[in-house]
């Protein structure tokens, strides 16, 4: 159990890593955001019909959701003021230490040395990528910002899918709710540009969702 869990992490992140350089690739983010979130909303919802309802699960939801939307809109704003190789590194690089340490002081879930040093090692590493290049202090706060929701939404959907009556009703109405309510909102936002976006972005959006 544990080697599967540790490979749908590394999965998980692979996953992530490619969305946000499709993200960062397009010009304008919010509206490229939007269609990605959009998507992946479309593409699982015919799953809802094979899942139970997420009972017990809806609190850490709408908490997730709240979390989703300000980490991407800082996400959003990391990428417009900074490159990928700078910001991604140093949201990615602390969320792992605030997700452990929210996860043990909040709900008490076990730790140990080893993988206190494990954190400590990938944050330091994975950081110094980040802070090794030239960014202004707007451009880091958004970043720490991003890495400060990462480990919020981490910590919220681990109890979330614990609470849900399946991981995969979890996961298939938290996507759901995350694309539709999220995409929703972006599009919203951006008016009339993000249907300009639509025409030229479209694949990509569909890809990363």
């Amino acid at each position: 159990m544990n080697n599967t869990a540790a490979v749908l992490v590394l999965i998980s992140g692979l996953a992530h890593a490619i969305v946000n350089a499709i993200l960062k690739s397009g010009q304008d983010k919010m509206s490229g955001r939007a269609l990605i979130d959009g998507f992946s909303a479309l593409l699982i919802a015919p799953a809802a019909f094979f899942v139970p309802l997420p009972m017990n699960a809806w609190t850490w939801m709408t908490a997730s959701w709240l979390v989703h939307l300000l980490y991407l809109f800082a996400l959003i704003k990391s990428f417009e003021q900074s490159d990928m190789t700078v910001a991604y590194p140093i949201a990615r690089g602390l969320a792992p230490m605030l997700a452990a340490a929210g996860a043990v002081v909040i709900f008490n879930e076990p730790i140990n040395v080893h993988i206190v040093f494990g954190i400590v090692l990938i944050t330091c590493g994975v950081m110094f990528i980040g802070v090794s290049h030239s960014m202004n202090r707007r451009a880091l706060m958004w970043a720490a910002l991003t890495g400060t929701c990462i480990a919020g939404y981490t910590v919220i959907d681990a109890q979330g899918v614990r609470a849900a009556p399946t991981a995969a009703s979890y996961i298939v109405w938290i996507f759901i709710l995350l694309g539709g309510g999220i995409g929703a909102f972006f599009a919203l936002w951006r008016g009339r540009a993000f249907f300009a976006t639509v025409a030229h972005q479209w694949r990509p959006g569909l890809a990363a969702g």
